[in-house]
């Protein structure tokens, strides 16, 4: 998938499934529905994974670049950052994120809803266009 594509998925902001997405090369591989075929068949693409990559060296590479990284700024600090800035969105109730998740739950296409300003009481409500 390009960058154009990529682009449109993000900017669509719509449900995808998960057969569309392996149609249009977003997912590598696609699991059976089925609990007890997915959890095997994700533990021998798992392995499989491990023996071409040689995920020990990978494992080995990724802890000593955390480590450093947890040096220059620990983990936690990123979580309270993040929610930190949750709480700010979600407490503003003109913030993008309310529309964005509107559209989302009831799948309307960004194009099809925008922010209006009901000026008898000066707020900003959602509106279906």
């Amino acid at each position: 998938m390009g960058i154009e594509e990529a682009e449109r998925i993000t900017n669509r902001c719509a449900p995808m499934l998960a057969k569309e997405a392996m149609q249009i090369g977003y997912l590598d591989h696609l699991f059976a529905e089925d609990w007890d075929e997915f959890h095997t068949a994700l533990r021998h693409y798992a392995f499989a994974c491990g023996l071409e990559l040689n995920a020990a060296e990978i494992i080995e590479a990724k802890n000593l670049q955390r480590s450093k990284d947890e040096a220059i700024k620990p983990l936690a600090q990123y979580r309270q950052e993040e929610l930190a800035k949750m709480k700010e969105i979600f407490n503003d109730p003109q913030c993008h994120y309310h529309l964005a998740r509107y559209n989302f739950v009831h799948k309307i296409l960004p194009s099809e809803a925008c922010w209006v300003k009901n000026s008898s009481a000066g707020l900003i409500q959602l509106a279906i266009v």
